[in-house]
């Protein structure tokens, strides 16, 4: 068994047929992911493949994610693993090897390593146990589209199909623009969003180089609610295999009276239905048993509950603990004006 590291080592159509070909292969996994990473600043990813015979048997895909600039950026260096490791025919002693090698890479890096769970990966729990991984519980949220559209209207809640029948009582009207003029007018509303979160948000240019990359399969689509030809409210959605990805969204604090944010999953969900796509993946719904409205607003839609959770790993705990602190300054500091 070969273990293969960085890239240049990875024959790319080989990489992509098996990202494609394994039953939990998912949109982070992929050859065009990796580039957008790779040509976006704060952002370096990683690569572990291991190959037996001309043919990959495992992968381990890995971003290191810094969310501040210059000689800080290294107190704010974390590794995400979206998806986890992926091995053929979910073989332990594969996940082992690729953890392994993962966590030499890593802890000269990256000051923590997070793995978000797209799938169960309970058979592999002891596998990131012995590697010093602990178990965080966390929920995400499938919505399955394979059923009618009256039974997916019917799963609403009531007060969500009341606010969409206003949306369109109020004219507003739901598009795809995935030109640059319509990222540049996403991008400025998720901005709004994100400075009022006190989150960062990535460059402009990672979404520019989603759309150059993502041409086919995997895809990338702006959904746009517009009022009076105005965008008031966008979700950006990532399209791979049978699956539709709620990435990134927002929508402009005078309008939410509106209702754009109940009309706009509605009418992906729809638009995903006409074109093939069995699963809408809501991302994360925080930890279970402690209030999030996030969560609370997802459900709204009728989706499930998938309690995959996360493992996590601090590789410098001095430096993690700065970096907690850090970032706590870098809001009030980033945030205030």
């Amino acid at each position: 068994m070969k273990i293969l590291e960085g890239k240049n080592e990875v024959d790319e159509q080989l990489w992509e047929r098996f990202i494609y070909e394994h039953p939990n292969g998912n949109v982070f996994h992929t050859p065009q992911m990796f580039q957008v990473y790779e040509n976006t600043k704060r952002y370096k990813p990683l690569i572990l493949a291991l190959e037996k015979e001309g043919e990959i048997k495992g992968m381990l895909i890995a971003v290191i994610e810094k969310v501040l600039n210059g000689l800080l950026g290294e107190y704010s260096a974390r590794s995400i693993i979206r998806g986890g490791p992926l091995v053929e025919n979910n073989d332990k002693e594969l996940c082992k090897l690729l953890l392994d090698n993962y966590n030499e890479i890593a802890k000269k890096h990256a000051i923590l390593s997070q793995v978000r769970n797209f799938h169960d990966t309970l058979n592999y729990e002891f596998i990131f146990k012995e590697n010093g991984f602990y178990f965080l519980d966390h929920l995400n949220i499938f919505i399955n589209l394979d059923v009618s559209k009256e039974k997916l209207w019917k799963s609403l809640q009531s007060k969500s199909r009341n606010k969409i029948r206003k949306a369109r009582k109020l004219g507003v009207e739901v598009e795809i623009d995935t030109s640059n003029e319509g990222l540049i007018e996403s991008y400025g509303i998720l901005k709004e969003v994100y400075h009022k979160a006190r989150l960062p948000l990535p460059d402009i240019t990672f979404f520019q180089n989603i759309i150059t990359h993502f041409t086919k399969d995997p895809a990338i689509k702006i959904f746009v609610a517009k009022f009076n030809n105005e965008i008031i409210a966008c979700r950006i959605a990532l399209l791979y295999k049978s699956v539709v990805y709620d990435f990134f969204a927002g929508a402009k604090s005078k309008h939410h009276h509106k209702c754009p944010n109940d009309i706009l999953p509605w009418e992906i969900f729809i638009w995903a239905k006409g074109n093939g796509y069995t699963l809408f993946d809501f991302g994360g719904a925080g930890s279970p048993n402690v209030p999030y409205g996030v969560r609370d607003y997802k459900m709204k839609f009728g989706g499930e509950l998938m309690r995959f959770g996360r493992y996590e790993k601090i590789h410098k705990p001095t430096l993690f603990s700065i970096a907690k602190r850090a970032f706590l300054v870098w809001q009030k500091l980033k945030f205030t004006f």
